[in-house]
Formats: C-alpha cells, sequence, structure tokens
C-alpha cells in the first residue's frame, strides 16, 4: 500500500469478473469509445492470464488497471512490431504464451479524474513483481508519445524521442514517467497504435528483472525472492 499526498491508500490486486463493468468505464474514459478495450476484449485477457490483470484500488474503487501477457519477444521479430500483433488485438487469446520469457504490457488505463500519477507507477511495479514471481527476463511494452504532434512539423521523431528540457527530463510526458521507474527505450515502432496525438508512433520500453536466473535451481530461488518481497 502507497499513501498520497491526502492520506489515501492505493491497495493493489488482482482483478475480477466482478469487476469488469468498472473497467469498461475506466477504459472508457481514458481512451474514448474509439479506442478503448470493449468487454469480450477485457473478458478474453481474464480468461487467457488472469494472473496478469491487475486493478489500483483508492478509498474503496477502482481508479486504474493494467493488462499483461507473456511473450516471446523473439517470436516477433519478423513480424510487425505493432500493438496489434504483439496482443492479437487486443484480445491476447492467440498471442499469450503461458510459457513465455517476458511479460508484455497491453494496457494501462487509468481514471483521468485521478490526479496522483502513482497509482499508474504502482500498477507497473506491480508488473516488476510478477516477473520476478515468475522468474521472468523483462518487461516491455509501447510507450505512447502524446505530445509529438505539437514538434512534429519542427522535429523528427527520432529526436523528438531523445529530446532532454533543461531540466534533464525527457521531452514527452510518458517517456519521462518510464524513465522515471527504470525502464529503458529500446525501438520507435512506426504505425504501433491508432494515436494520433503520437502520429501513430510507439516506442518500445523495456525493465530487465535483475533476479532473472536461468538455472535447474530457477524456480527455487525466484520463489525465495517472491516470499522476501511479499510478491
Amino acid at each position: 500500500m502507497l499513501l498520497n499526498k491526502n492520506k489515501k491508500k492505493i491497495i493493489i490486486r488482482r482483478a475480477e469478473r466482478e469487476d469488469v463493468d468498472r473497467l469498461i468505464e475506466i477504459e472508457h474514459k481514458a481512451w474514448g469509445k474509439d479506442l478503448a478495450a470493449n468487454k469480450e476484449m477485457i473478458l478474453s485477457r481474464l480468461a487467457a492470464f488472469p494472473e496478469g490483470m491487475n486493478c489500483a484500488i483508492v478509498e474503496n474503487q477502482i481508479r486504474g488497471f493494467c493488462s499483461m501477457e507473456r511473450i516471446n519477444l523473439e517470436d516477433y521479430l519478423e513480424k510487425d512490431l505493432t500493438w496489434y500483433v504483439l496482443s492479437d488485438n487486443g484480445y491476447i487469446t492467440k498471442s499469450h504464451n503461458k510459457n513465455g520469457r517476458s511479460i508484455y504490457g497491453v494496457s494501462m488505463s487509468v481514471d483521468p479524474k485521478v490526479s496522483d500519477k502513482r497509482v499508474a507507477v504502482r500498477l507497473y511495479e506491480s508488473c516488476g513483481k510478477l516477473a520476478i514471481k515468475l522468474n521472468l527476463e523483462k518487461i516491455f511494452l509501447g510507450s505512447r508519445v502524446p505530445k509529438y504532434h505539437r514538434y512534429s512539423k519542427s522535429m523528427n521523431i527520432n529526436d523528438y524521442v531523445y529530446a532532454i528540457t533543461k531540466r534533464g527530463r525527457p521531452l514527452d510526458p510518458e517517456l519521462a514517467l518510464y524513465r522515471s521507474i527504470g525502464m529503458k527505450i529500446e525501438k520507435i515502432v512506426p504505425n504501433y497504435f491508432i494515436d494520433p496525438e503520437s502520429e501513430n508512433y510507439g516506442v518500445i520500453v523495456s525493465w530487465r528483472n535483475p533476479f532473472y536466473f536461468i538455472s535447474k535451481y530457477s524456480n527455487i530461488i525466484a520463489r525465495f525472492f517472491s516470499l522476501l518481497f511479499n510478491l
């Protein structure tokens, strides 16, 4: 649990089927009707990988949630590295690999009324904890670059992604958030997702699990860290 400035607790728990209507409500608020996941997508994700969907509770109400899947990135190197391909168009039925060595962040949705950015941070932390618990190699996802449309006439996408403000922070607010929690930029992907503000670009960012082990004792070691960090 985490306390925000108003001493409100943020609790992370696994999403349940009875939460779906509230998750859809948050989706529509966060993404709009055209880009939001529909009920069938949410139910499909829960069915395919129930452990991979967490929600953030503030004052007994869900304020945000994240969806994940297990995947092997190398399986997609010869394909278009887009959200649609990586997530099975948002359903994850065909893309989720129960033996995948990495976690792919399918989506993150937070109620726009939530001003505390730590709600999103706690959800991302839950992804990291799951990677440690399952002894997976890394987490990766596609970041939006929502302010790029303001700069696209004067900066190409590569310059924008690596641009730094006078305070030394990434120019784009979403990339700044990911960098603040230790994620690294891996690849810029055109046509990653329909997103006019990002001019349809996405930026693959990743975090490597420092406790990842490849050995015959890997499951035992992963279990140790799981108990140590109460995952």
